[in-house]
């Protein structure tokens, strides 16, 4: 080969390499970005997430005034939270009715929500299958074949219910989810039993009372102040049975029949905290029962 063969193989081996180099210097740089891209992804839902824990720590204090439920504020890092502290006892304790088998309450509730006859019978034959052992079915509850039939074996547990969420694996339960599709929200397995009447909704009001609809909003927009918000400096919470009594229009038997079925306080609460840092929000639900003028957690869940 002559000299400058040489040199043209050379120079050849050179541009290469040189392109060689430059391939893997650009990888190199890919590889950077998308670490820091991810290290900045991670930041951000660390600082979310820690921001949504401290508004939940917050909201959740024993000693917060019940006209002060919703709280929000500014971390050092720029992160920011919104947190909301509601009762849990306005929610109905699904595995207290079923125990009592309050069938009626269901019904009220479910026809409220607009189910048929049809439908709310067999909603309610089967929640009460799904909670109760055995394999004896009602009229139109699921048991261990029905539920075979449509690919879950193992169900039902013939035991109450752990969550709220539980309730929708029951049998044709997909006729409340069809109708309510908030329906989580009026349902509870932490509460005492009591329906708290100052944190409510009308329905499950009007559902534990038998009072009509009407009379139950009529109810809750006195409780809830001239904005109509609940958890607002202007709320009107009934604080003597009695006054509770008058504005539902119940008598003094109807009241007492109630019994331990409500209430004028719950000692179960919940707080909803959403943290945010930049495009990143986090959540989480704290459920915890004020005893002794201090707070246990009875579930803390990040979503």
């Amino acid at each position: 080969m002559t000299a400058r063969g040489q040199r043209s193989q050379a120079l050849l081996l050179v541009l290469w390499a040189m392109a060689v180099l430059s391939f893997a210097a650009m990888g190199l740089l890919q590889l950077i970005n998308v670490d820091l891209d991810e290290t900045i992804a991670f930041q951000q839902v660390m600082y979310a997430r820690l921001a949504a824990n401290s508004g939940a720590a917050i909201a959740s204090h024993p000693q917060l005034p019940a006209n002060q439920r919703k709280i929000s504020g500014q971390l050092p890092q720029g992160s920011t939270f919104e947190a909301v502290q509601s009762g849990e006892g306005g929610r109905l304790n699904i595995n207290a009715v079923l125990a009592y088998q309050r069938r009626d309450v269901l019904d009220r509730l479910l026809k409220e929500w607009g189910l048929s006859d049809t439908e709310r019978s067999t909603v309610i034959d089967c929640l009460l299958d799904f909670v109760e052992p055995g394999d004896l079915r009602r009229l139109n509850g699921a048991k261990r074949q029905q539920y075979a039939a449509i690919g879950r074996p193992n169900l039902p547990p013939g035991k109450p219910f752990s969550s709220a969420k539980e309730m929708e694996l029951v049998y044709d339960f997909k006729y409340v989810i069809r109708r309510k599709p908030d329906w989580q929200d009026y349902f509870t397995v932490w509460s005492s039993g009591s329906l708290d009447l100052n944190s409510a909704p009308p329905d499950l009001i009007a559902a534990i009372t038998g009072v009509p609809i009407y009379v139950a909003r009529s109810f809750v927009e006195k409780r809830n102040g001239p904005d109509g918000i609940l958890g607002t400096a202007d709320d009107r919470p009934y604080r003597d049975p009695a006054s509770a009594r008058s504005a539902l229009g119940l008598t003094e038997v109807e009241w007492g029949q109630l019994g331990s079925q409500i209430a004028l306080q719950s000692d179960v609460r919940r707080v909803v905290s959403a943290g945010k840092f930049g495009t990143v929000t986090r959540t989480v639900v704290v459920t915890f029962r004020i005893s002794s003028g201090s707070s246990e957690v009875l579930k803390w869940e990040v979503k």
